[in-house]
């Protein structure tokens, strides 16, 4: 089952996980890059679920 976000839309568990990762990254000094590599993740999942979570209004930046 999903979570709900702080203004209360429901996440689904990669939701909920991918935008954890994305306020870790946003709260260390360090690159994207250097973020992804840590965590063992992909720097492409990482531009791609930034992107989705934009367009979802769960980010802070221009939705397309």
């Amino acid at each position: 089952m999903g979570t709900s976000g702080s203004d209360g839309i429901k996440l689904t568990e990669k939701q909920q996980l991918w935008l954890e990762h994305w306020h870790q990254c946003q709260a260390t000094l360090g690159t994207i890059k250097a973020y992804a590599e840590h965590h063992g993740l992909s720097l492409a999942f990482m531009y791609w679920w930034r992107r989705a979570l934009i367009d979802r209004g769960l980010l802070a930046g221009k939705p397309r």
